[in-house]
């Protein structure tokens, strides 16, 4: 049996990892079961996307993610992201009330509430991340982050299309919420922050806060956003946005190819448990080791390159839903491919992160990855609407490769920003 790591905290990797499963429940509820359901109700795949806009918490979230670089909120980082929890646990028990089929405004209302919460809890436990994993920490932080986050998602969509089947909505929901109540333990886990060697001294920076306006906090805000664009580290803005823009142009049309094949929620639901979530996990698993043996450039080009090649067996699903081997094989290699690419984006994205900074700035570039999601649904559904599916994969694998175009840049531009060279005091 392998030793561990030296200096890594199982206890801590266990801790974030059952902070990010709880995010990843509720937008799969959003990406995994509502896609399915609303189709089996004979809704067109442009509302099926429009669905995703239902997540703009997690594009709007850098609105207030400075709050969590304040000392005072630092201070009591792991409290407020119990509350947002349990607030989540308590927001998706409410699903129960009525089911989506009579109560769609219900169901949407409370996804998009879903996604504030969820979204506000990453600011936070992100800035925990940045600041308490050491760098002999972060591969194996990221697979956490990352295939944790994939498992709740798996958990949240194709979960509640199984558990729904057996038990009954309701209590598929509610079995949902009391996992998330549970990962609840993960901020006692964690432990508090390391302070790094780069860090203000907490005293000091409190000081300094609390001299500052509400105007002042604002300026500094848009100082660091505009940084953030400056010409010699924009690249990893960049990045975050176009690097998973492809893969998700194609995947977001996967399971609604099925329904019109003829496949149930159960059965997409089953598919997606068990050969969704090993493939995600394993793919995440091999993104971590990636990263750590071929670096920031390396792992960037590599993992493009397969995100590309996922894409061509989803080509033949569209022709073929009755054959469930070819089926099979399709989906495990987009989650594995996908897994793998946003682990390696992660990290990369980690790293480039300056500490002093890490909620605002980490939220800017987790957002940009976000928003890529729900650009590329819209993009893949429009362009599924008026001619097939098969294009929409056609152009997903395009774009994956086209945004090998922007890793030469990402390596000197990843540490200027990460130094700080261009950030306000």
């Amino acid at each position: 049996m392998a030793e561990r790591e030296p200096g890594v905290s199982t206890s801590k990797l266990v801790g974030f990892g059952a902070l990010y499963f709880a995010q990843g429940i509720p937008l799969g509820i959003a990406a995994e079961y509502l896609p399915v359901a609303l189709r089996q109700s004979h809704a067109s795949y442009s509302l099926i996307a429009a669905v995703s806009w239902l997540q703009l918490p997690w594009a709007l979230k850098v609105l207030w993610a400075r709050a969590g670089d304040l000392p005072s909120v630092r201070a009591k980082a792991r409290r407020l992201v119990l509350l947002l929890q349990l607030g989540l646990a308590a927001i998706v028990a409410t699903y129960a009330a009525a089911p989506l089929a009579s109560s769609r405004a219900l169901w949407f209302t409370l996804t998009a509430l879903a996604a504030l919460f969820a979204a506000t809890q990453d600011v936070l436990v992100d800035g925990l991340a940045v600041r308490s994993l050491g760098k002999e920490e972060r591969g194996l932080g990221n697979v956490a982050q990352v295939g944790a986050y994939r498992l709740g998602m798996v958990f949240g969509g194709a979960g509640l299309l199984v558990l729904g089947a057996k038990l009954g909505e309701r209590w598929a929901i509610v079995a949902l919420a009391a996992s998330i109540a549970v990962g609840s333990a993960g901020v006692v886990l964690i432990g508090e922050p390391r302070i790094g060697p780069d860090a203000t001294p907490a005293d000091t920076e409190a000081k300094g806060a609390r001299r500052r306006s509400l105007a002042d906090e604002i300026r500094l805000t848009g100082r660091t956003l505009a940084s953030m664009l400056h010409r010699d580290v924009r690249a990893v803005l960049a990045v975050a946005f176009f690097y998973k823009l492809g893969l998700h142009t194609a995947s977001t049309l996967l399971k609604p190819v099925l329904v019109d094949g003829g496949w149930s929620k159960e059965r997409i639901g089953t598919l997606a448990v068990t050969v969704g979530t090993l493939a995600g996990v394993a793919g995440s698993m091999a993104g971590g080791l990636l990263h750590k043996k071929a670096g920031d450039r390396g792992g960037l080009t590599i993992a493009a390159v397969l995100q590309a090649l996922a894409c061509a067996p989803l080509f033949f699903v569209p022709g073929s839903t009755n054959e469930t081997a070819r089926v099979t094989v399709a989906l495990a290699v987009e989650h594995a491919a996908s897994g793998l690419g946003t682990t390696v984006l992660f990290a990369a994205l980690m790293g480039a992160t300056n500490p002093r900074h890490a909620s605002l700035q980490y939220t800017v570039l987790s957002t940009a990855n976000a928003l890529s999601l729900a650009v590329a649904g819209a993009l893949g559904a429009a362009i599924a609407d008026v001619s097939s599916p098969r294009w929409s994969f056609a152009l997903g694998a395009v774009l994956s490769l086209g945004s090998l175009a922007l890793v030469p840049a990402f390596t000197g531009a990843a540490r200027a920003l990460h130094e700080g060279r261009e950030l306000p005091p």
